[in-house]
């Protein structure tokens, strides 16, 4: 009776170890495309408010049609990818965005004078444990092909110079 329990558990065991091992994100070295250049530009809000964030942009040559892209993951968050037609291929770009500074918050002994005050707000697209070990130029985008999602890490982006938003004058 023993016999049948153990026999249970090393399948039950073996199961787990199986399916475990498929959910693991591994980085392509073979993709159906050619990475071209890869660029990330530092932007800033014309407010404090407005925040700051980077723009990742990565050129895409030689694509076939069945590859879909998804996701980008750099400086410790994940966000949804745009893509653009772009010459011979395409533009996929990322747009990750800081969390703008926090306001002033209003501390007294009178309540009506904290009204102001706002709650915090939870940080859209951040993940605090990415997959993948990225150095500071590194970034790695996610595409679906054939129903399956696959990584591929994009190394070297060049740094442009930042761009600073205005803030607009009040009429």
């Amino acid at each position: 009776m023993k016999s049948i329990y153990t026999h249970i558990l090393n399948v039950l065991i073996l199961s787990i170890g199986l399916t475990s091992c498929s959910s693991q994100k591994k980085l392509q070295t073979e993709v159906p495309f050619e990475i071209g250049t890869a660029t990330v530009q530092e932007w800033m809000g014309g407010k404090e408010e407005s925040g700051t964030g980077y723009l990742v942009s990565v050129s895409v040559l030689n694509i076939t049609k069945d590859v879909r892209f998804q996701e980008m993951f750099y400086h410790g968050q994940v966000v949804q990818v745009t893509t653009e037609s772009h010459g011979h291929g395409l533009m996929v770009k990322g747009n990750f965005t800081l969390a703008p500074q926090k306001p002033d918050i209003i501390m007294h002994a009178d309540p009506r004078k904290e009204v102001g005050n706002q709650p915090p707000s939870m940080q859209k697209g951040y993940t605090k444990d990415l997959p993948f070990d990225l150095e500071p130029q590194e970034a790695v985008l996610s595409y679906m092909i054939k129903n399956r999602v696959k990584y591929v890490k994009i190394s070297g982006m060049k740094e442009k110079a930042p761009l600073i938003y205005s803030t607009k004058p009040k009429n």
